[in-house]
């Protein structure tokens, strides 16, 4: 009759632990293998750990009633267990349900922080993006004003003066009502100051 898998794995061990170099080299191995296919926490995302920790405390919890149940003295009469009343049962079914809510509640809380951080890291994106091309258009803005009143200086007739004057009474800047913003950026005279 052949053997099952399980005879054949056993002999294979028996005949690795009577030899002790083989056997050190393949627990060697195993180890490496093991090694390698374990994440270490440090390498896990922040749900992974999570997971993890959870993981570990209901291995925690098991062993300390594993412990309590070992070390705890037996009972010296035996006496059968009286059923558990119908006020008690009711009892502990309201509180499972409020348990029940509870977590439904704190799930869909995660969820919503979750969410809300995203939100959050999306705004301060954008709100680094607007500054920046406020701070250009600031930038563009105080150099067109350097350049305006750097000419307007250099300007030694009348009629050129009036050229510069056109630009503030351009047909765009009146529609935009920035008449007098502009001209109080180039700083005209009260003679050439635009009407």
């Amino acid at each position: 009759m052949p053997l099952t898998s399980a005879e054949r794995v056993k002999r294979y061990r028996e005949k690795l632990k009577k030899d002790p170099e083989k056997f050190a080299e393949h627990k060697k191995k195993h180890a490496a293998l093991v090694k390698s296919k374990t994440k270490k926490v440090a390498d896990l995302s922040e749900i992974e750990k999570q997971k993890l920790r959870e993981k570990w405390r209901i291995q925690k919890r098991r062993q300390k009633e594993n412990k309590k149940s070992s070390c705890a003295p037996a009972p010296l009469i035996s006496q059968p267990l009286a059923p558990v009343e119908k006020k008690k049962r009711k009892k502990i079914g309201k509180l499972a349900k409020k348990y029940k809510d509870a977590l439904k509640k704190i799930n869909m809380l995660t969820v919503c922080l979750q969410t809300t951080r995203k939100n959050l890291y999306r705004l301060k994106m954008k709100y680094k993006k607007s500054q920046e091309l406020i701070e250009k258009i600031k930038a563009r803005e105080e150099i067109l004003e350097y350049s305006m009143k750097q000419s307007l200086k250099q300007t030694k007739t009348r009629k050129e003066k009036w050229i510069i004057k056109r630009i503030v009474n351009n047909e765009r800047i009146v529609r935009a009502r920035k008449k007098v913003y502009v001209a109080k950026l180039l700083v005209f005279e009260n003679k050439l100051a635009p009407s």
